[in-house]
């Protein structure tokens, strides 16, 4: 099918899977800086976002974001298929951000969950003094000082005065993505795979077992 022949009705008309397989089938038909716009640091690549980012361009798409934002339970023979189609390159970069993105952000529910367990009940009015203490365990520092360390590394200097809390913007993923990458050189080889293990446990139990990655 040629993109330049999408449009509303046809997505409609179509089944996930064949949105999905239709995208990626035609990627070395898309100007690279339109996939690009997905990627984290140069090797962290959003499937969705940019599945998103493209098809947002033929009209306001409202049912594309029903299917981005509902976990769906791809079988072993599409996850192969769309596997070949990404290639070895982009399916290793979105590899980087299932594990440094999806699964950091479940570690960190994780110990939420813990800390308000001991407490012995929700604690929503004390949201943002729990995530400090959650940062402080898992990366050493609060959250405004990573978030200043992690600009000046990325040179990002004019955007320190405030923290991304908009989670799955891609600002709030690159910053998750740094954070990961610390944790792996913070923590003892030991702790990381009990906490990506513990991080994996998490999603399958909120029903992301199979979502391609």
């Amino acid at each position: 099918m040629n993109l330049g022949i999408l449009n509303k009705n046809h997505l409609r008309s179509s089944g996930y899977m064949e949105i999905i397989f239709n995208y990626f089938s035609h990627l070395k038909e898309i100007p690279y800086h339109k996939i690009n716009n997905a990627f984290i640091s140069g090797e962290v690549f959003n499937w969705k976002l940019s599945l998103k980012l493209f098809y947002s361009e033929f009209e306001n798409l409202d049912e594309i974001d029903n299917y981005l934002f509902t976990p769906y339970d791809f079988s072993q023979k599409e996850r192969n298929q769309i596997k070949r189609l990404m290639g070895s390159k982009l399916y290793s970069a979105h590899l980087n951000y299932f594990y440094g993105v999806v699964v950091e952000n479940a570690i960190r529910e994780i110990l939420r969950s813990e800390i308000e367990k001991k407490r012995g009940y929700l604690d929503q009015n004390n949201y943002f003094l729990i995530n400090e203490k959650i940062f402080k365990l898992i990366y050493g520092k609060n959250i405004e000082e990573l978030w200043a360390e992690f600009c000046s590394n990325e040179r990002l200097g004019a955007r320190s005065y405030y923290v991304p809390n908009k989670i799955y913007s891609l600002e709030y993923d690159s910053f998750t993505y740094w954070l990961s990458k610390k944790r792996i050189k913070l923590c003892a080889p030991e702790l990381n795979a009990s906490l990506i293990s513990r991080g994996l446990d998490y999603l399958e139990r909120i029903g992301i077992k199979n979502e391609l990655y």
